[in-house]
């Protein structure tokens, strides 16, 4: 019984998948503009500006397990918000774990909605008003007719 377990275990070590390291340092570097912009939703320099608000917390203190840079996590993650793909489609297609695109997702996705106040402001006031009014012309209705 025994010797049968052993020679189970040593078959297993010996059909052991061999554990890959891939260069993530920039996914980018062989897709055109157009291709970026079908996979992300951005162009190469937004997408570069946006790592340059979010490197300094998506920055790992250690190179332990060999993390994610911030380039692919934000690449990751508008990855996600461009198909609301599966994180195991998404995970596949980058060559990383369904857990690691749902971690990566969720710091990405904090980060920016920290940055909001920064970025998006709503109109106040009279400009309201000239917003409001240019969304009823586009739906063809009158200004006072949805309230």
């Amino acid at each position: 019984m025994a010797v049968r377990r052993r020679l189970r275990r040593q078959r297993q070590r010996n059909n052991a998948i061999p554990r890959r390291i891939l260069d993530r340092s920039n996914p980018l570097e062989g897709l055109s503009e157009e291709d970026i912009f079908d996979r992300y939703r951005f162009f190469p320099v937004t997408i570069f500006f946006i790592v340059d608000l979010l490197k300094d917390n998506l920055m790992f203190n250690t190179r332990r397990n060999n993390p994610l840079t911030p380039l692919f996590q934000v690449l990751v993650a508008l990855r996600f918000f461009a198909t609301g793909s599966f994180y195991i489609t998404i995970g596949d297609t980058l060559n990383i774990s369904k857990s690691a695109v749902g971690r990566t997702v969720r710091r990405v996705s904090y980060l920016l909605c920290q940055l909001a106040n920064e970025f998006i402001q709503i109109p106040r006031g009279e400009e309201l008003l000239q917003v409001k009014a240019a969304f009823h012309k586009i739906a063809g209705k009158k200004l006072g007719s949805c309230y």
